[in-house]
């Protein structure tokens, strides 16, 4: 019998970016994209880190969950700093 069980964790992870490709100028200047990714360093649950213990499905679908939380991380503090400055704008023009 197989059966499946959610669980809360806490994903404890390594965020790279990326970075875009640059393909102007001489080739020697250009350089291919770099697609953001995360290493899970350590999976909690009760305080105990099951990351041993997890398939690669399981493994595949944290580092999907994982990047969507730092691209949405990065979308609101770009946000926030453009809100911050248009203030510090706002600011200096009264």
């Amino acid at each position: 019998m197989k059966t499946s069980l959610e669980i809360e964790v806490e994903v404890i992870y390594d965020y790279q970016p990326g970075q875009q490709a640059y393909v102007s100028g001489p080739p020697e200047n250009c350089y291919p994209a770099i697609e953001p990714s995360v290493d899970i360093t350590e999976v909690l649950h009760n305080g105990h880190d099951i990351f041993k213990n997890l398939t690669l499905e399981e493994l595949y679908a944290l580092e999907e969950d994982c990047l969507n939380d730092a691209r949405e991380r990065a979308v609101s503090a770009a946000e926030n700093r453009a809100d911050e400055e248009r203030d510090r704008h706002a600011e200096d023009t009264l």
